[in-house]
């Protein structure tokens, strides 16, 4: 069985979209687990430890390289992209307009959408990993790429929040290259 340590380790949902695929994989060459998670992350890189009799455990760079975390709460901020999901379903129940004109559309297009749908299809298996992932801790941060309501994709930041109302998603561009790509 393989092993990961990811980077950054506060990025718990990362760490288990990592594990949902090492366990779909036999033993995957680091460039083999790199194209599995970059329909969700972009920039991943992956290497090997390779010490003389130690197999199978990956160092995986959720930014490509080692980033600290900012200490800013820029969820916080007036204005920040925000939807609301439904607890129970996973569809969009509440849009702000900011939210809808980052996602290149208008509210009522996103409304009763899962939110497995703004991602590549190879990429729900490790989506529907933050789902879980913020109901065993009821909040989660971290970065993933999505595709907007053109077909465009955008790497994003969010931060999720479980709260009485259902989970509470906020959301900064990374970038906005149609790729997916920083």
């Amino acid at each position: 069985m393989s092993r990961a340590t990811t980077v950054p380790s506060t990025d718990r949902a990362f760490a288990r979209a990592v594990h949902v695929v090492l366990d779909q994989l036999d033993h995957p060459s680091p460039h083999e687990l790199e194209d599995h998670l970059r329909a969700l992350y972009p920039r991943v890189a992956v290497s090997e430890r390779l010490l003389s009799g130690d197999t199978g455990l990956y160092y995986v760079y959720r930014d490509g390289l080692f980033v600290r975390d900012p200490d800013d709460a820029w969820w916080n901020e007036p204005g920040t992209a925000r939807a609301r999901v439904d607890a129970d379903s996973g569809v969009f129940v509440e849009i702000t307009d900011t939210w809808a004109e980052l996602m290149g559309g208008r509210p009522d297009r996103f409304i009763g959408r899962h939110y497995t749908e703004l991602v590549l299809p190879e990429a729900r298996p490790a989506a529907e990993t933050f789902f879980d992932t913020l109901k065993d801790l009821g909040e989660i941060h971290s970065h993933g790429l999505v595709r907007r309501g053109d077909g465009t994709r955008m790497t994003i930041e969010f931060r999720a929040v479980l709260v009485p109302e259902g989970i509470d998603v906020f959301y900064r561009p990374i970038d906005r290259d149609p790729n997916g790509a920083r």
